[in-house]
């Protein structure tokens, strides 16, 4: 069982399979395997939910997957890695942003590693766009402006115009 599985016990193989779909395109694929199994406790799982379900155009329910995605991501443990926000770092960062990389799946082996804070990021840029393709203007930016540093600035002014 993950460390990062709070409640419910989750099939890990068939996570990994989903993840490995997505990781090639397959994503009607990820969804049917990730409809049978329960993700709702699960960060990884729920984000990955999210995502397919932002990619069939199912914004509002995409936007409650990475919501509870967030909320099991609070219950996991940093293990204090601090990341120094070098102008290389930076640079990546924003570029990161613009191309929309915060909706790709999150990997099980990177958020046991410990990187909670871009995970974090990612999800609630993630959460304000779903709702902002849906519609829900406010609250899209009550996420979106709950993030600090330059490196949002771009997204900050799409969702806040």
């Amino acid at each position: 069982m993950s460390s990062f599985l709070p409640q419910q016990p989750i099939d890990e193989k068939a996570l990994s399979a989903a993840l490995g779909l997505m990781e090639v395109g397959r994503f009607s694929a990820a969804l049917r395997v990730l409809g049978e199994i329960r993700v709702d406790d699960h960060v990884v799982g729920a984000f990955a939910l999210g995502v397919c379900l932002f990619r069939a155009g199912a914004y509002e329910r995409a936007a409650g997957c990475f919501e509870k995605s967030l909320a099991a991501l609070k219950r996991m443990k940093p293990l204090g890695m601090a990341v120094t926000k070098t102008d290389e770092y930076m640079a990546l960062r924003v570029r990161e942003i613009a191309e929309q990389t915060y909706l790709t799946p999150l990997r099980i082996d990177v958020m046991t590693a410990g990187f909670l804070e871009s995970a974090r990021e990612d999800m609630i840029m993630a959460a304000a766009e779903a709702y902002f393709q849906c519609g829900d203007v406010n609250r899209a930016q009550t996420r979106i402006n709950s993030l600090n540093g330059a490196e949002f600035d771009q997204i900050k002014a799409r969702i806040n115009q």
